[in-house]
């Protein structure tokens, strides 16, 4: 990635994936660094396969240790659509995505959540409060380019709003 081409197109900023609950990602520190050294404001997400509310405060310790001491002007994003999330009730769901980004929130960042439209529109993210107390980022993709990505109707609003997957 040429991160001095993406600002001197224009862009102001990026979000970078830090890792999953698998591991950092091995290109983290030095887009990280590259996106800096462009002039780039630099946000992150932690794509999360956590089932439990024990394991997305794992997600979350882990996101934090390897973020610390880095500047974000952009919110830490907890990802939270894996397939594996989708037959879990929706209690459950949200005390695991309350775990992550209370944590992190409690370590001074800005948390948010990013999903699907689907999921991030979904009656349990809004009536726990989710959408009211987090920061949001919802992709919402148009394969065919049919979709117009310029007036989508949602519930509430989001800071950032994905149309595309490239």
């Amino acid at each position: 990635i040429d991160f001095k081409e993406i600002k001197s197109e224009g862009y102001s900023y990026v979000i970078l994936r830090c890792g999953n609950s698998k591991g950092k990602d091995v290109c983290f520190e030095s887009f990280y660094t590259q996106a800096k050294e462009a002039g780039l404001d630099v946000g992150t997400y932690y794509y999360s396969y956590a089932t439990t509310v024990e394991e997305s405060i794992a997600d979350a310790e882990d996101c934090l240790s390897w973020i610390r001491g880095k500047k974000f002007e952009y919110p830490i994003y907890f990802d939270y659509e894996n397939s594996s999330q989708s037959g879990l009730d929706d209690t459950l769901s949200a005390e695991i995505c309350y775990a992550f980004l209370d944590t992190v929130k409690a370590a001074g960042y800005l948390p948010g959540l990013y999903s699907m439209h689907e999921w991030l529109e979904s009656d349990w993210v809004t009536t726990s409060g989710l959408r009211a107390n987090y920061e949001g980022w919802v992709a919402r993709h148009s394969y065919d380019n049919t979709y117009d990505k310029y007036h989508p109707t949602y519930s509430t609003r989001y800071g950032m709003f994905q149309y595309s997957a490239t």
